[in-house]
């Protein structure tokens, strides 16, 4: 076969270093030509026509179609074919082409810019930097684009550019879904409050909104709008409405409004939505209630009408011990010592917190902490020299701070109980907290006692109920719910038993009981906003939260 091949096809498959040496393309060895002959190159190439994997069945016939090499003799846009009858030595010289190994062939595919995988992987990293408040210079930074080559070397990355419009386009489909679902939806709840970020110095408005779908409770971000003028009630108001009008949702709507008792907001509220729609959040009404109980510990002087005493000199005490050690590198190092003498391992040694007043039960966090550290922070403050060194407090103020933890335990379980946002308050995950075992000590905190009494109540009766009194009547001596279940999927499942209460039950089920989710908001607004990433719009902000909100099955992958 090597016999009928010319110098020109046969230099094709060798690589010229000078005039008497060539390397061989596909097993790169070296060959020499001392005379410009070609005998030794066209020994080499009929073992390359021997191999083991070009051989055919005897008898029959075989075609390769096989990617073309780098030469002018022939077309290289078109792939040759090869025609080999066993047995024969006859083979025509123009399709003498041997099929590339595959190596080679991956080699010589430069990227993969284009087709269902490459998009799979752009709308991957979308997501990415949605969900996990990533920059968008994030994909071209060197260790991203050195993992993208590891994991994928054929993927091209877009340029961040690429990155804001994929999101546009992704916000522009999902919310366009999202509208149409909300207009088969009846009833929905709002929360909303006003929030100043400091990077920028910008006014938001946060909205958020709770619907029932499914029998499934959802929440979603719709707006985190910049207010660009003074923050008065009527203006407040008229942004919350011309949002929600964006999103198709009428006044009618909106079964209630959830905010802080702030008066701007809530006057804004009232204002457009009437009184009866305004619902103050239940978790500020018992951070108030315990600020107030605080503040009356005190005793007033009758002539300089000063407070003194109480709980908060007792608390204040604790928050300049915090504060020493959290400002003290010595301190923290003996702090972290001695936890490490009584058994703790790294990674597990505790740190003291200190309270902010704007944040609920952050008191009692601090107090907590301070108790559980009490011993180790009498060597640490023994140990320390200095006219700085706060003193420690006294064993009495210990027992003080026990029982002030004590009475403010029960307040703490109830905040995180009204503040679910996934379910309607009644949630497996959030039964350990309020439902205490047998080993533990706070059974005074089972906010659920009742319910779980009257659950031992069972009530068989069944029926069906022709007037209203009469179905109200039935529904109270019904069974109990169990803390388990799904109050949404038991309504479901009785709606023909208590067609008018599950009227009232869908449309009121909606209603959170605190504004917990646009504090959240603004937590994840103070995430996505940072010293990397402080240029973002409003408009781009808002995009990303509400993709943010969204769950991962929804996505258009």
């Amino acid at each position: 076969m090597s016999n009928d091949i010319s110098k020109a096809q046969l230099l094709v498959y060798f690589k010229k270093i000078n005039a008497y040496n060539y390397i061989c393309k596909k097993c790169n060895k070296p060959y020499k030509t001392p005379n410009g002959g070609i005998g030794n190159l066209k020994a080499h190439y009929a073992t390359h026509l021997q191999d083991v994997s070009d051989k055919v069945v005897p008898g029959k016939r075989k075609s390769q179609t096989v990617l073309p090499c780098d030469t002018d003799v022939v077309n290289a846009d078109e792939p040759q074919t090869i025609d080999v009858v066993s047995g024969s030595s006859v083979t025509s010289a123009k399709y003498l082409k041997v099929q590339q190994t595959l190596p080679n062939l991956v080699m010589n595919i430069k990227s993969t810019e284009s087709g269902s995988k490459a998009e799979k992987i752009t709308n991957a990293i979308t997501f990415y930097i949605c969900k996990d408040n990533v920059p968008f210079k994030t994909v071209e930074n060197e260790g991203f684009q050195h993992l993208m080559q590891t994991v994928c070397p054929l993927y091209k990355i877009p340029s961040r550019n690429t990155f804001r419009r994929r999101v546009d386009d992704i916000y522009d489909v999902i919310s366009c879904k999202f509208k149409e679902s909300l207009s088969k939806v009846q009833h929905v709840a709002v929360t909303t409050d006003a929030w100043t970020e400091t990077m920028q110095m910008k006014s938001f408005l946060g909205i958020t909104l709770h619907l029932i779908k499914d029998t499934k409770l959802e929440s979603r971000t719709i707006g985190t709008v910049e207010l660009n003028q003074s923050h008065t009630s009527e203006y407040i108001g008229r942004i919350l409405v011309n949002t929600l009008a964006d999103w198709g949702l009428e006044k009618t709507n909106v079964v209630a409004v959830v905010t802080d008792s702030g008066a701007n907001i809530k006057k804004a509220i009232v204002d457009q939505y009437t009184a009866d729609k305004h619902v103050p959040c239940v978790a500020h009404t018992i951070n108030l209630v315990v600020e107030k109980g605080i503040e009356k510990t005190q005793e007033i002087d009758k002539e300089t009408n000063v407070k003194s005493g109480g709980v908060p000199v007792l608390v204040s005490k604790v928050r300049e011990i915090v504060k020493f050690v959290k400002r003290s590198s010595k301190a923290s190092d003996l702090l972290r010592k001695y936890q490490n003498i009584e058994g703790k391992k790294e990674g597990q040694f505790l740190k003291l917190i200190l309270d902010v007043r704007t944040r609920w039960n952050s008191t009692y966090y601090m107090i907590e902490r301070f108790l559980k550290l009490t011993n180790n922070l009498s060597q640490m403050l023994l140990t320390l020299n200095g006219n700085d060194i706060p003193e420690m407090i006294s064993g009495h103020d210990i027992r003080c701070l026990q029982d002030i933890c004590s009475l403010l335990r029960p307040f703490e379980v109830l905040t995180k109980e009204i503040s679910t946002e996934k379910s309607v308050m009644s949630k497996n995950e959030t039964l350990p907290i309020a439902e205490p075992d047998g080993s533990n000590t706070d059974d005074h905190c089972n906010l659920w006692g009742l319910h779980k009494s009257l659950e031992k109540k069972r009530n068989d009766e069944k029926g069906y109920n022709n007037t209203a009194r009469e179905e109200l009547r039935s529904y109270l001596h019904h069974n109990i719910l169990k803390l388990d279940l799904d109050p949404l999927i038991e309504w479901e499942n009785t709606k023909t038993i208590f067609p008018k209460l599950y009227k009232l039950a869908m449309k009121y089920l909606v209603v959170p009981g605190t504004s917990v989710p646009s504090e959240r908001l603004f937590s994840k607004a103070g995430e996505t906003i940072s010293k990397t990433r402080n240029r973002l719009t409003g408009s781009r902000l808002s995009k990303l939260l509400f993709l943010q909100s969204v769950d991962k099955n929804k996505w258009n992958f």
